[in-house]
């Protein structure tokens, strides 16, 4: 039985035509973005902007990085990372010149920013250059995940005009919703993402890039890389406890958008699910500096990771994109072999955290079935055994999802009675 009978009642909700200008119609005042943003703005006036926009603003005095003693071994722990998110709980925006170039990193859960605001900083920091935190091989067609030798190979490989990132039917919506209209045409083939930034983010970075002729580059790590990094350093139990955590706290986190076990787990075990990304996009940013190609960058991330790609730019002796594209070897136990099936496992547990059972997409799981299924070539059938033994797998966990949240649910309803003494 085809998954989206299994799981019709899961399916994405469908896009709601005034979603966008209610939140907008509903936005207070001090979300609007001051025009005092210059290349590079005094102290004095980033507090002012902070006031304003309700995101931290901090524009560096000089150009800083790479003056520090940088260290090759330089990693964020979860605190780390939760200090970011209590000292900004809206955003943080750095501005700073590294190397002669600008770079504008703009981290926020930008559910809650207007769009419109999104655009006017766009318009603010005039980049030659986009950078959107999005897994490419999520989008791209047989992107080619592997290093062969040559950075700028690599790096232009990511590099896409906005008529392609574009997501299919926003481009009218966001349109209207800035007054401002652009000549296009829906060319390429839809996508669906369950990314740092949402849709409606993507789309109004690509309708300023489509009106001011400004490439997009995809900035975050590819999928087939996160994802195997961490199945192959971790056991199916270690997943299990991180995926029955991050079910079980989807219902404390209300006002998180999407709600989704990703989403929380971004908040809770950020060293696992988001160092690696930043690692990553601090290297790009380090290529970008030193190429100088681009002499106003501008990024649009997840929350807190401005902080952490600028905590790792400041500490983080640079590294090489070779380094960061290495897969870990797939870890063994002395007592038994690992085998395809328990691969298969670790991925399907993946997929519902993500939540691609949903949008019935699995690029990356269907990547590994085919290298690791039949390697020897000696069964023709067992590519699609293990194809449907993940199909099994995720059912499985799919019900374990649902009863966690239940849990969740139910120990959120205790803790509030308790708290207003009803028990």
């Amino acid at each position: 039985m085809k998954l989206r009978r299994l799981f019709g009642e899961y399916i994405a909700r469908p896009f709601e035509e005034d979603l966008l200008t209610k939140r907008i119609g509903e936005a207070p005042q001090k979300y609007l973005i001051s025009s005092l943003l210059k290349d590079r703005p005094s102290q004095s006036q980033a507090e002012k902007l902070k006031s304003e926009l309700n995101i931290d603003i901090e524009a560096e005095k000089n150009d800083q990085i790479g003056k520090l003693a940088r260290q090759a071994e330089y990693y964020l722990q979860n605190e780390d990372y939760f200090n970011y998110m209590r000292k900004h709980p809206n955003g943080k925006v750095h501005i700073f010149k590294y190397q002669g170039v600008q770079f504008t990193l703009s981290g926020s859960n930008w559910e809650t920013v207007p769009n419109k605001n999104i655009y006017k900083l766009l318009l603010n920091s005039m980049p030659d250059l986009i950078m959107l935190q999005i897994r490419p091989d999520h989008i791209l067609r047989n992107f080619d995940i592997r290093y062969t030798g040559s950075s700028t190979k690599y790096v232009e490989s990511l590099i896409r005009s906005a008529y392609e990132i574009m997501p299919t039917g926003y481009a009218n919506k966001i349109s209207e919703e800035l007054q401002i209209k652009i000549n296009f045409k829906d060319e390429y083939m839809p996508y669906q993402l369950n990314e740092r930034i949402q849709l409606d983010q993507i789309a109004t970075a690509c309708h300023y890039g489509i009106r001011n002729n400004i490439p997009i580059l995809l900035v975050d790590l590819p999928d087939k890389i996160f994802r195997q990094s961490l199945v192959n350093q971790m056991t199916i139990p270690q997943l299990n406890q991180i995926f029955e955590k991050c079910s079980q706290m989807v219902p404390l986190y209300p006002d998180l958008q999407p709600q989704t076990p990703l989403n929380v787990g971004y908040n809770i075990f950020p060293d696992i699910f988001l160092q690696r990304s930043d690692q990553y996009i601090s290297t790009i940013i380090e290529y970008l500096a030193v190429k100088k190609k681009y002499k106003k960058v501008f990024g649009l991330f997840g929350n807190a990771q401005s902080d952490s790609i600028n905590d790792l730019l400041d500490n983080r002796k640079a590294s090489h994109l070779e380094n960061e594209l290495q897969i870990p070897k797939i870890q063994r136990s002395i007592l038994k072999d690992l085998t395809c099936e328990d691969l298969v496992e670790r991925h399907a547990i993946l997929d519902v955290i993500q939540e691609n059972i949903i949008i019935q997409y699995f690029p990356t799981t269907d990547y590994v079935i085919q290298q690791f299924a039949d390697p020897h070539q000696k069964d023709k059938t067992r590519v699609a055994q293990m194809q449907y033994l993940h199909t099994e797998m995720m059912k499985n966990y799919w019900n374990v999802l649902k009863k966690q949240q239940e849990i969740g649910q139910r120990d959120l309803k205790r803790e509030f009675m308790k708290k207003a003494q009803v028990i």
